[in-house]
């Protein structure tokens, strides 16, 4: 659940490795193509040629934001996803926080059974759960993959400021997730994700232990 084309890959690296190591499928679903008009058709190409890349399927939502919600149902309906990644609900930028708030609607709707991994970006969230280590090889397709976003980079060059902010939360999940004090995370890039797991539309009471997963670890548990 994409809030902007290149959000996709901003934290998209839980998807990039379970499609590496996992064989899973990949399904973005861009809520917008952004509030400027004359970069709507632009973002759209640009985000085919990184779909196109990645070898990830994809769909564009409507406008409306009610049309949005039943698209998304549909689609929950029919694919019954295992995992979804979407920004948490406190991700500071109002797209990124209506996205959220659409995300939770729709699963509720659909009675969806599945793992949720709330993403952060503009906004660091309070209790993540999960610090998945990234190695330099699934950086670099990410770097890689946000030269597609020509547009988005040229005004903020996120694709070389990428590896600083795994960086910084590797510093603060290791803190966070392994008890103050503790011996940081064996390694230097990594994306904090707090997982919550939803049955028939509605999520479980039942917190989810903080885990640090390298970035050799296997993931199929997240799968489960």
């Amino acid at each position: 659940m994409s809030p902007h084309p290149d959000d996709e890959i901003l934290s998209g690296a839980l998807a990039m490795r379970l499609q590496q190591e996992n064989r899973c499928q990949v399904f973005n679903l861009a809520v917008t193509l952004g509030s400027k008009s004359s970069r709507k058709m632009p973002r759209r190409r640009e985000l085919a040629k990184a779909l196109d890349f990645l070898n990830w399927q994809g769909q564009v939502l409507p406008e409306k934001w009610s049309d949005k919600e039943k698209k998304v149902v549909a689609h929950f309906k029919k694919t019954q996803p295992t995992l979804i990644i979407a920004p948490h609900s406190a991700d500071y930028h109002p797209t990124h926080t209506r996205t959220a708030q659409l995300t939770i609607k729709a699963m509720a709707k659909a009675k969806l059974t599945a793992t949720v991994a709330w993403a952060e970006y503009w906004a660091t969230q309070a209790k993540p759960n999960l610090l998945m280590g990234v190695s330099r090889e699934t950086l670099t397709r990410q770097i890689h993959a946000l030269t597609f976003h020509k547009g988005e980079i040229e005004r903020n060059p996120y694709h070389l400021l990428l590896p600083s902010w795994q960086m910084d939360s590797v510093r603060r999940g290791s803190e966070w997730l392994a008890g103050q004090g503790a011996v940081a995370a064996p390694f230097v890039f990594g994306q904090l994700y707090r997982l919550e797991r939803w049955e028939n539309g509605k999520a479980l009471r039942k917190s989810i232990q903080p885990t640090i997963m390298g970035p050799n670890s296997d993931l199929s548990d997240l799968l489960a």
